[in-house]
This record gives C-alpha cells, structure tokens and sequence, in this order.
C-alpha cells in the first residue's frame, strides 16, 4: 500500500529535482535539486533541514566558479571571489570569501544528479515530504535564480525556512522579500534593503555589534551556536511582517574564507 508521498517503497527518495531550465537571473541553464529526505543532515549550524542546492545543470561547479560562469546561480554576490588570467589563458578564482565549499557538498550533489540519482519533483506525490520540515532555500545558490512559484508551495507547507539573496537591488524580484533575508556587508545597503521592504542579513567584521534594529544570528560561533537554524528559523524573509528585527553575523567560514572577506571588504 502506497504512503501519502505516493512513492511505495521508495518513501524515502535521494531527493528530487525541484526545477531545471533557464536562471532567472542570466538566463542559463541551471538545476535546482532538494536533499535531506534519506538521511538527517549532518550540517551542526542548520540542523536537520532540507537543503536544496542550485547548480548549473551542465557545468560542474568548481568549473563553473573558476570560469565565472556561476554567475548564473549567484549572481551580484561580491563573495563569489574574483577570476585571475593564468599563463595558459585560462581562468581561476582568487579570494573566493564563500563560506560554502563547492569541493564538498555541491559537487558531490552535482555529481549524483549527472548519474540520474535524483527523480523529478512532483507536486502531488511528494509536497507531503516537505510538510513539518524546516526548509534551507539555497544551501548553494541564490534562490532567486529559480522562479518564485518553484519556492511558494514548499515554503507554505514547511514548517519554517531560512533563505538569503544578493538580488535584493533588482526589483524584478521583490516578490522574494516574503521568503528570503537580503544579504548585506554594511549598514548603508541594510538601510537601504530595509527601505525597500527588506529584512537583512548583515555580514559584518569580527567584533562588531548589533545595531538598533538587529541581533546577533545565534546560531554563530561568537554566539556560542546556542541554537541550530532548525531551532532559530528567523531568517525567513520579511513573512508578511518587514518590521521584524534583523540578523547581524560576524564574517564567518575556514580562515581562508574569513581572510578573503576582510581583502574583499577593504
């Protein structure tokens, strides 16, 4: 007898394909795929969510982020590091200040989603996996690169979500203020996000405080990481309420990415 995912047997599937065809923001072609249905997510920040990760669909992602061509999935984020000509004519990506490594979890995604690991996501059959979960809009990937109406009706029946965009400028996609924190590096762009109907998600330097209107991501190490995002949830966009307070985080990830933030900055 089938479960209410409709999938019999394979109630717990990889994941799923959640959309694949041109980027909302250049226009290529990328995927967007959702894990965390087999097994928990070892991830000791977010907790056990749903991650859902958004890669172009026929370009391996340390290839893509070494020719630029991640631009397609992240667009405007001054994180994505700076591409350096080599001696062959090639390019490589320098001072990359992302803390999401696309030699761990990413290619690994994109690799199981080459071999046809990951079944495409339908609505009536498999929405009811995604009921009582906390949802990870863009563990890699801006969410803004997929259309809104992908986005709705996981969020409407999650039981919370995270979510983070750089596209906060473009007004093409304001609809994503319901969903998504703008992400931010000073305060002049969080004031300016917040005007525009925004909360922010505010990168800042190590030792800097809140300010009215903010506090600290708990989930931090210099918060002790007393809550997990599954725990905390905060950071779901302005859910119909953009007054609510917004999220300060010290520049965080492996020295190497804390270090590239600080160059990027200057």
């Amino acid at each position: 007898m089938s479960n209410l995912s409709g999938t019999g047997a394979r109630a717990k599937p990889r994941g799923f394909i959640l959309y694949q065809g041109p980027s909302q923001i250049d226009g290529k072609p990328i995927v967007a795929i959702a894990t965390g249905f087999k097994r928990r997510t070892e991830n000791p920040k977010t907790g056990d969510m749903i991650q859902t990760w958004i890669l172009r669909s026929h370009i391996a992602p340390l290839r893509a982020i070494n020719t630029g061509e991640d631009e397609s999935i992240c667009g405007a984020c001054p994180l994505r590091g700076v591409l350096e000509r080599q001696p062959d004519g090639s390019t490589k990506n320098r001072m990359r200040a992302c803390y999401v490594s696309v030699r761990n979890a990413p290619r690994a995604v994109y690799a199981a989603y080459k071999r046809g690991r990951y079944e495409p996501f339908d609505q009536a059959r498999h929405l009811p996996l995604f009921c009582g979960r906390m949802l990870r809009l863009g563990s890699y990937g801006d969410p803004t690169a997929v259309p809104y109406h992908i986005w709705a009706p996981l969020a409407r029946v999650a039981s919370g979500r995270t979510g983070y965009t750089h596209q906060w400028l473009a007004g093409r996609f304001w609809r994503f203020r319901y969903l998504l924190m703008a992400s931010v590096e000073t305060l002049e762009q969080a004031t300016e996000a917040r005007g525009k109907g925004w909360r922010t998600f505010r990168t800042g330097t190590i030792g800097e405080t809140p300010v009215r209107g903010e506090f600290h991501c708990p989930a931090s190490a210099e918060q002790g990481k007393r809550l997990t995002c599954e725990q905390c949830g905060a950071c779901n966009g302005s859910n119909g309420k953009p007054d609510r307070a917004s999220i300060l985080i010290w520049a965080h990830g492996s020295p190497a990415v804390v270090g590239s933030y600080k160059r990027l900055m200057d």
